[in-house]
């Protein structure tokens, strides 16, 4: 069995575990990561795979690479830029999923603000963006080449000329949700609580529909509370909210997913990273989208988030339209997700040898 070298110095375990899923069937993985995701990992029993520690197991890697038994090396996210500089030797001639892709691909995408409202925030983002545009080019010249996490973005940005390829991270294996009608509504807002997302405006319309329609919902906000938020006020007879004061560990996010009755996404439409402005749905994906075909969990998207229409149905949530929103139900088979990235390692490991 081929092997496949993936690198993960951050902490997107759900990138490893989504990539491991779709190609383990065909390939051996090394991987190469820290203790936060390897605890992950751990968790859900991955086949075929080694898991190992890039400041614990150095010696065991260096073999590896020295072996070179491995037909194509993936980092999963880019490295911060301490990991870079001591662990250079991981990313060498590895192919980078990029996941903001203004800041990669598209320098002209500035984020400057209102300059009028606040200069000192305007001088700020401009010195960001100054310092990771030669950051950037550094990253530029180690890596192969650069990869999308998902079709839409891979078409909006296949023009430039460093993006090779896309990997489907959407890679079922729960049984299927349906949504159905029940005494209790469960939604969830997955992600960790901040000011990415806006929650005011759409928890003030849940509630007013569960005291209208008299229906028992239940909200978990199934992430760290980072910001310390309080929803106390949108609470009544009907309507319930919980939060964690703590991270979510892994076995209780995917009970609490797979009880939802469907998850909700109150993304904002821009956000800022590093100097440069992205667009959610467009140079910028959600991972709670990943998330909701995962477990096959319906889910509601803002209305600017550019998704593929095949998906959304009518809405059989039990609350009926929420304003600004599209319901989605996430129909898609493992084999469609197989099948497209065996093709696209099989791209990824002819450019490798160039």
């Amino acid at each position: 069995m081929k092997k496949i070298c993936l690198i993960e110095t951050e902490g997107h375990h759900e990138v490893i575990k989504s990539i491991v899923l779709s190609l383990n069937r065909n390939f051996y993985f090394y991987i190469i990561t820290n203790k936060k995701c390897s605890g992950y990992l751990y968790h859900h029993n991955l086949e075929n795979c080694q898991i190992l520690n890039y400041d614990k197991d150095v010696k065991s890697i260096k073999n590896i690479f020295k072996k070179k038994d491995f037909v194509l090396k993936i980092t999963v996210t880019p490295p911060a830029f301490i990991n870079f500089l001591t662990h250079r030797y991981l990313f060498k001639d590895s192919h980078l999923i990029i996941h903001n892709m203004n800041y990669w691909l598209n320098p002209t995408k500035i984020d400057t603000g209102n300059v009028f409202i606040n200069i000192k925030k305007t001088l700020d983002r401009s010195k960001s963006y100054l310092i990771n545009l030669v950051l950037r080019k550094v990253y530029t010249n180690v890596f192969k080449s650069f990869i999308a996490p998902s079709k839409e973005l891979f078409e909006n940005y296949k023009s430039f000329k460093n993006l090779s390829a896309f990997l489907d991270l959407r890679c079922p294996i729960e049984s299927i949700k349906n949504g159905e009608t029940s005494e209790m509504v469960k939604i969830v807002i997955p992600g960790a609580i901040n000011n990415q997302r806006e929650y005011e405006g759409i928890l003030e319309e849940i509630k007013k529909k569960a005291e209208r329609t008299k229906t028992f919902i239940e909200i978990t906000m199934l992430g760290k509370n980072t910001s310390n938020t309080s929803f106390d006020e949108y609470s009544n007879e009907f309507l319930s909210i919980k939060t964690y004061n703590t991270y979510v560990e892994e076995k209780e996010y995917s009970s609490v997913m797979q009880n939802a009755t469907f998850v909700l996404l109150p993304l904002t439409e821009f956000i800022n990273f590093k100097g440069f402005k992205e667009v959610r749905g467009f140079s910028k994906i959600s991972g709670g989208v990943n998330d909701c075909f995962y477990y096959n969990i319906p889910f509601y998207l803002p209305d600017f988030y550019k998704f593929e229409d095949n998906y959304k149905i009518e809405d059989k949530s039990n609350i009926g339209k929420l304003d600004g929103y599209k319901y989605y139900y996430p129909d898609i088979k493992k084999d469609d997700v197989i099948k497209h990235n065996l093709e696209a390692v099989d791209l990824l490991c002819k450019i490798a040898k160039t």
